[in-house]
């Protein structure tokens, strides 16, 4: 199984806030989606600690990697 590259992620504070300021905002009530267009994809996740323990934030990051895989 291919593993997910450091170039894939966004990792800092200050990408996470430009996505935050400048993206489109998509979702629902369980699930807030935020993506801005750029030349290439890359995919952060932040699950809220008011969902589960961490075992469960966890799983819920690992399955969404994998479908973005």
């Amino acid at each position: 199984m291919p593993c997910f590259k450091k170039q894939d992620k966004i990792l800092c504070a200050q990408e996470f806030l430009r996505v935050k300021k400048d993206g489109v905002r998509a979702g629902n009530k369980n699930l807030l989606l935020l993506f801005l267009k750029t030349d290439f994809t890359r995919l952060g996740l932040i699950v809220s600690k008011k969902v589960g323990n961490a075992v469960v934030r966890n799983r819920i990051k690992r399955v969404l990697r994998e479908h973005f895989r």
